[in-house]
């Protein structure tokens, strides 16, 4: 068999095989805000129908990094940090929230590289159902239809 043939049989297996890739959510279904790390660099974006995640190297050092997060979480008081973590040396991870959405910020050394990784990811957060009224709602008055 000739190479190319080869490859070509290979890549329609590979393509006939692939499952399907989920549809990612939008920026804003995702995240409420997205706080870019010093100096940032786009490297990816990743995630499920439900999140959303992207990655930047950042040249600046991951403690500094962790230190930039940690004060920008501080500072804003719409920003709630849930936890602050820290793992290997200059690996740190974060879990806030912003108006009630969660957001997680890894940060990491990047290998070889005096620079850092940087890992933002959101989640899409369901709202609650306000077309459906029960019972004991409609029960309730309406203050809407107190106002003339």
């Amino acid at each position: 068999m000739r190479p190319l043939t080869v490859a070509a049989l290979a890549a329609a297996l590979l393509l006939g095989c692939s499952p399907d890739r989920p549809k990612l959510p939008s920026l804003p279904a995702a995240f409420a805000t997205l706080p870019l790390p010093p100096n940032p660099e786009y490297l990816g974006q990743s995630g499920s129908e439900d999140a959303l995640m992207f990655t930047f190297r950042s040249a600046t050092h991951a403690d500094t990094v962790a230190e930039f997060y940690r004060q920008l979480f501080v500072a804003d008081t719409i920003y709630h940090m849930i936890s602050n973590t820290r793992g290997a040396e200059g690996e740190h991870a974060y879990y806030v929230e912003y108006n009630r959405r969660p957001m997680w910020v890894r940060i990491r050394p990047e290998a070889g590289n005096e620079g850092s990784i940087i890992e933002l990811t959101g989640a899409v957060v369901a709202g609650a159902d306000t077309t459906h009224r029960t019972a004991a709602d409609s029960a309730k008055p309406d203050p809407a239809a107190r106002r003339h």
